[in-house]
């Protein structure tokens, strides 16, 4: 896992440039295009097979621990509450589907999209496991481990959690498989129907959120895995209502200072900023940044930047240029999914972040989102 992580890792930063060229430059090409067009259906693939590469980066970083986490306080309730009707639309009309939120004010520390791939992986897998229909239930409870009970339950510790088990009547797996079912690769499915990947991802994600997952089965007796995530202190979010208008998120004449060093992705985003309303002076390098600043006294609103630079960090860049404009927001980026150090301080000076491969629409909002929070 550590090797297989390290190797995802190693690639990621490149890959990712890569898949945010591709796929950036197919949906701004997309956009342009009028409905019924013949080239709409190729670049929808070319769309797909660039989201799933994407996909399989993130599955591969994930149970290496690499993956990038951002976690805020959440309701796991409310998250499967919103997920209800996707879950019944992965299992077929042979099986039901049964909720069972307790009811309960604790909330995790978590990064929903991940947490949402948990759940989607599991239900997935208990559905694969009951070809003839039978019931799924999926069941959120508080559980408090003590010193003296907590070594009955692998890899826990003592603490307050949230625990939420996926459990299914099918037909069981056997104590060699349930050895090896969170072993990256493995499968039991034929070949071409898995990549292995999926429990592993979950044992990844569950561990990077500081919990732990494992499961029960016996053949013909069914399964249940059981997720415990730490219980946190702090009040959720407020969600948006529904029916909530979506902001608009094309410029409107904004000045931005972009800052990346690979041609295919500088390209891309200096087109698809200009081609929405911004106004984009571009640099290859930090010193190439620090000369267009100066030259245009530093009249920007926002800058985006890349964090790793062939000759600065564009977190110094950032902190440089925020120290002369205050009101500069700041955006950085990076396809190196594993440097949580840097991100950390990313986000710790108040800077937003947008990992690679991002979507056009991503961070046509989260240059918005950056805008109008100053």
């Amino acid at each position: 896992m550590e090797a297989v992580g390290g190797l995802a890792g190693g690639i990621a930063h490149d890959f990712n440039n890569l898949l945010t060229a591709i796929s950036g430059n197919s949906e701004v090409l997309l956009s342009k295009l009028g409905q019924d067009s013949e080239s709409e259906r190729y670049l929808g693939e070319i769309i797909k097979a660039s989201s799933k590469a994407a996909a399989l980066t993130r599955q591969l970083l994930a149970f290496g621990l690499r993956q990038v986490i951002r976690p805020k306080v959440i309701r796991l309730n409310d998250l499967l509450s919103d997920l209800a009707v996707v879950l019944r639309g992965l299992v077929s009309d042979e099986i039901e589907l049964l909720l069972d939120l307790g009811d309960f004010p604790e909330c995790v520390k978590a990064d929903p999209r991940p947490l949402e791939q948990v759940v989607m992986n599991l239900v997935v897998n208990a559905r694969d496991a009951m070809p003839k229909g039978g019931t799924l239930t999926v069941k959120t409870e508080i559980v408090v481990l003590e010193e003296d009970e907590f070594r009955d339950i692998r890899d826990s510790r003592p603490g307050r959690f949230v625990l939420m088990s996926v459990s299914d009547t099918g037909h069981g797996m056997d104590s060699d498989v349930v050895e090896r079912i969170f072993d990256p690769f493995f499968t039991t499915k034929k070949a071409g129907s898995g990549t292995g990947l999926g429990l592993s991802t979950v044992y990844g994600i569950v561990k990077q959120h500081g919990g732990w997952i494992n499961v029960d089965s016996a053949l013909g007796q069914g399964t249940v895995f059981r997720a415990y995530l730490p219980v946190t202190e702090g009040v959720p979010e407020s969600r948006p209502k529904e029916g909530t208008p979506l902001p608009v998120i094309e410029g409107e004449g904004e000045r931005v200072l972009l800052v990346e060093d690979e041609e295919v992705v500088r390209e891309f985003t200096e087109n698809a900023l200009t081609s929405s309303g911004y106004k984009v002076f571009a640099a290859s390098t930090g010193n190439e940044a620090v000369e267009l600043f100066r030259r245009e006294k530093g009249d920007f609103a926002l800058l985006l930047s890349d964090l790793v630079l062939p000759d600065k960090s564009g977190l110094e860049l950032a902190e440089s240029f925020h120290a002369e404009n205050a009101e500069l927001a700041v955006v950085l980026t990076t396809g190196f999914s594993d440097d949580e150090p840097k991100i950390a301080a990313v986000q710790k000076k108040g800077f937003m972040f947008l990992p690679k491969p991002y979507a056009f629409n991503d961070l046509l909002a989260t240059l918005k989102q950056a805008l109008l929070s100053k």
